[in-house]
């Protein structure tokens, strides 16, 4: 008798409203999500692997096995000092950029604007609005605002130098135009992050450190940063990403087909498949290997650097 009244309550909980109303959630919502992923994501990734083994110029079936050899084209050492060198030189002062310089300007600004007032409010406002405009909005806006000759800079050129300037023309600094143009852009989404963060921080532990005496910078050093590491962590993950993925903003300074000097990873795959040179078999392994650099250091990214939160050892610990 007592074995059958378990099994029957076991039946009831498996059998409960609630298990009811999640399985009928994942029955409903999962296989719509599995769908648009295939589609769009895992699809793509195998048909461009499939197109990197091949000479394919973008139209008419796939004939001329090629092998493995787009991919050595890419590391052969001229092709690479001349074309893929400079993209991921240019992605690494990128990546560079976003973790050193944008980043903590951004954190700087959350812990000055977390708290709730008016000015701040219009302030983050302010400096959030830059991430809401597109990409390519964003380059062409730069583009006549830096221009020597109309632009809002072109009276400091002709003050300073006699003569109009063009610094997206100029190789040495119109990368550094760029890199100034990527900080505007998405250190407010940074700074939104920390700051929601910041707002979770438990106020009595602030005032009770400042009771004990602890300065601003010690309760920011020791209270307020630790307490928001996970966020600083996701930011941290976003901006890595975000820097290998990087070109409707130099399309938009730059123009269709950026200079050499100017090309980053991503735009390097465009201007080899979509663009000029139509070679779609040495665009896709260069995709390929963009996928897989993403991919590594995502999972990389959530192993070593999340530690306890990182998805891997949440599932461990369940």
């Amino acid at each position: 008798m007592a074995s059958i009244s378990t099994e029957t309550k076991s039946a009831r909980r498996k059998l409960s409203p609630g298990r009811i109303n999640r399985l009928s959630a994942i029955l409903i919502l999962l296989p719509p999500a599995v769908l648009l992923f295939t589609v769009f994501v895992i699809l793509p990734v195998f048909g461009a692997g499939l197109v990197s083994l091949y000479k394919y110029r973008g139209y008419g079936p796939l004939i001329e096995f090629n092998g493995l050899n787009n991919y050595i084209w890419i590391f052969t050492k001229r092709t690479f000092n001349a074309f893929f060198e400079p993209a991921l030189r240019n992605t690494a002062l990128l990546l560079a950029t976003s973790v050193f310089l944008q980043l903590p300007l951004a954190l700087l600004c959350a812990l000055m604007l977390y708290k709730e007032s008016f000015i701040n409010n219009l302030f983050r406002l302010i400096i959030f609005l830059p991430f809401i405009l597109s990409e390519i909005a964003s380059g062409l806006i730069w583009t006549f605002m830096l221009d020597g000759r109309d632009g809002v800079l072109a009276p400091v050129y002709q003050k300073f130098l006699g003569a109009p300037y063009f610094i997206l023309a100029d190789k040495t600094w119109g990368f550094a135009a760029l890199l100034l143009v990527l900080i505007w852009k998405y250190f407010g989404y940074h700074m939104i992050i920390y700051i929601a963060g910041l707002q979770a921080v438990p106020k009595e532990l602030l005032e009770s450190a400042q009771i004990d005496g602890a300065s601003n910078l010690q309760s920011i050093l020791y209270i307020k940063i630790p307490l928001i590491s996970y966020a600083i962590k996701i930011s941290l993950f976003f901006a890595i990403l975000g820097s290998f993925q990087v070109f409707d903003l130099i399309i938009g300074l730059f123009g269709a087909s950026p200079p050499e000097a100017f090309q980053t990873f991503a735009t390097f795959i465009y201007e080899w498949g979509l663009s000029r040179r139509q070679q779609y078999g040495i665009a896709s392994a260069a995709s390929i290997i963009l996928f897989l650099i993403c991919i590594v250091t995502g999972f990389a990214y959530q192993y070593f650097v999340m530690g306890d939160q990182s998805v891997f050892r949440r599932s461990k610990r369940a």
